[in-house]
């Protein structure tokens, strides 16, 4: 028998990929990967971040689809570029 989900594992599955997603877009991260792809330490750099939180937080956006890594470098995935270009004021939404 397997025990029920408990609310830390939901935090966990469901909460840390939307806290990852709220503080790209308020650390302008989000922003950022729709302007290019670049190297974790390339977006830490630009806009002044811990270089191990950027990694980390860019991972967690590789792993929820909003981010893709190739060849080293991040970028906005399809989906996000699409939402960010469908949405109603899109230089505010993102």
């Amino acid at each position: 028998m397997t025990k029920p989900a408990t609310a830390l594992a939901e935090v966990f599955d469901q909460g840390i990929p939307v806290l990852a997603v709220l503080g790209a877009q308020r650390a302008g991260l989000l922003a950022a990967l729709l302007e290019r792809a670049a190297t974790a330490e390339e977006f830490a750099t630009d806009l002044k971040l811990d270089p191990l939180a950027t990694r980390l937080t860019l991972n967690v956006l590789v792993h929820s689809g909003a981010a893709v890594h190739t060849d080293g470098r991040y970028q906005a995935s399809p989906e996000l570029a699409e939402r960010a270009r469908n949405a109603p004021a899109a230089s505010n939404s993102i």
